[in-house]
């Protein structure tokens, strides 16, 4: 435990961040100030926004025992203005200085990495950003494609499915449009690139051979150039696909509800953090429960 007066009420037991999840993470998080009012507890903080992440509540429905719910969205907002939450995921990956005021990369070797997307619905309340918000002139990465508004989710992730980057763009972008501005924003080498036929593409080929990695991706039906590609090694890509459906286990992600791309880009990196540290919160807070209560979060 940590040495907070955390504490949580046993309903909610089963969104905490357990002793050995908090740890991982404690390390990457802002100093506290030392003088003034007292803010609010870091580990029940962090507990509320994972209760919001997995349950895909709106902010007024967060329950009390985490505190108010507007202190919760202002701190929130606060973080993720400072890009606290890229910088605590970047850092638990291993790709960016913990010390650096900045997002400073580094360097990281990988065997394969995979790359693909995901769309995900948009509900009618993430309509109505302000026209003067940030990223208003991609209309908030808000898309409209066959099956309705929706927003894409762009994804590396490497061959121990750990997601390297990630980008968001409207539903009806092409998934090829983002693989190279995801590869030049992170700083990795890696031997195989893994993808689906619809990265297959000249640019993508050129830029693949000129970092000297190979090129893992089936030819089209009607393609007039045949490229080879090692098939037992493009059967790893499913982990591209896998680590999709963890991150959409987390209501907040799978539906959008965010009316500004950068909310829910935060929210993205806080389901990663959370996969990434492993969080078995329901399993461990369910233990030391009677059959009958356990009965009640099954």
């Amino acid at each position: 435990m940590s040495d907070s007066l955390y504490t949580i009420k046993e309903p909610y037991a089963r969104y905490s961040l357990t002793d050995e999840a908090y740890e991982k993470i404690r390390v990457y998080l802002p100093e506290e100030k030392a003088t003034g009012r007292p803010g609010m507890d870091v580990r029940l903080f962090l507990d509320a926004l994972i209760f919001v992440v997995r349950e895909g509540c709106s902010w007024r429905s967060i329950p009390s025992a985490y505190g108010k719910w507007n202190s919760i969205y202002k701190k929130f907002r606060s973080w993720e203005s400072q890009k606290v939450f890229q910088r605590i995921y970047l850092c638990l990956m291993g790709l960016c200085e913990q010390a650096a005021d900045s997002l400073v990369l580094i360097e990281q070797i990988y065997y394969a990495v995979s790359i693909d997307s995901t769309s995900n619905k948009v509900h009618q309340h993430a309509a109505g950003a302000r026209k003067d918000a940030p990223e208003a002139d991609v209309k908030q990465h808000i898309g409209t494609s066959r099956g309705g508004s929706n927003t894409k989710i762009h994804a590396l992730v490497n061959d121990e499915m750990d997601m390297v980057a990630f980008e968001i763009t409207g539903g009806q972008v092409h998934d090829s449009k983002m693989a190279i501005s995801l590869l030049e924003a992170t700083d990795i080498a890696f031997v195989y690139f893994n993808a689906d036929m619809a990265y297959g593409n000249k640019k993508i080929r050129k830029y693949i051979d000129s970092i000297t990695a190979d090129m893992v991706c089936p030819n089209k039906s009607n393609a007039k150039i045949i490229y080879k590609f090692d098939k037992g090694q493009y059967k790893g890509r499913n982990v591209v696909e896998r680590y999709f459906q963890k991150l959409k286990c987390y209501r907040r992600i799978a539906t959008r509800y965010d009316k500004l791309a950068c909310v829910y880009r935060a929210f993205i990196h806080i389901a990663a953090i959370l996969i990434k540290v492993e969080n078995r919160t329901r399993e461990k807070a369910l233990v030391n429960l009677s059959p009958a209560k356990r009965l009640m979060f099954a």
